[in-house]
């Protein structure tokens, strides 16, 4: 017997009820705590087996993405910007996670001014990690030595959100997906964008 729950499909052994064999459902929790699944966003779990490769960026960013907007995508054959010493340095994550093996899809992002963006990360295929920093050239990716805004790192497994907030002005961010260990996958990017309070 299998039953339909907001969480997904669950299958009844005995007296439990137990996830159904490989299902998973997309929950995501939102910078505020709030849960932000895939399903309730309207859109469909990201297709593991689907090729969603995508051409290689000519400089850092693969192209641009906006408030409102989704991307679907891998970051398979992407170039590999950032590692280790990268993420320290720049007080991302403290984590060693073996990143200069993956290679990352970044993307441009505007944060219009007074404005709050949320970006979600759905990675159900592999363990893939969400940054943001604040930097004005979508043509080439910041180092371990050049000055930089503010960076922002999001290593959950399966979902991760990092929040961005423009004060005063619109802020030119570069918004990334990078894999532990040399991992690449599908995932789901989408930006979400209110007033700042």
């Amino acid at each position: 017997m299998v039953w339909s729950l907001a969480c997904g499909p669950l299958a009844i052994e005995g007296d439990e009820a137990v996830p159904k064999s490989g299902e998973r459902p997309a929950a995501q929790t939102g910078p505020s705590g709030d849960a932000v699944t895939a399903e309730a966003a309207g859109e469909p779990d990201v297709a593991c087996d689907d090729s969603l490769a995508v051409p290689r960026a000519s400089g850092c960013a693969i192209e641009s993405i906006a408030c409102g907007e989704s991307i679907e995508a891998s970051n398979a054959g992407q170039a590999r910007h950032f590692d280790d010493a990268f993420y320290r340095s720049k007080f991302c994550t403290p984590r060693s996670a073996d990143y200069e093996s993956s290679p990352e899809a970044v993307y441009a992002l505007t944060v219009p001014a007074e404005m709050q963006a949320d970006v979600y990360l759905d990675t159900p295929c592999e363990d893939l990690d969400l940054f943001s920093i604040r930097w004005p050239h979508q043509d080439r990716c910041p180092t371990s030595s050049t000055s930089t805004g503010e960076c922002e790192g999001s290593t959950k497994e399966g979902q991760d959100t990092v929040r961005i907030v423009a004060v005063g002005r619109d802020e030119k961010h570069l918004v990334w997906v990078d894999g532990k260990k040399g991992n690449t996958g599908n995932f789901r990017m989408r930006v979400e964008c209110r007033p700042a309070r």
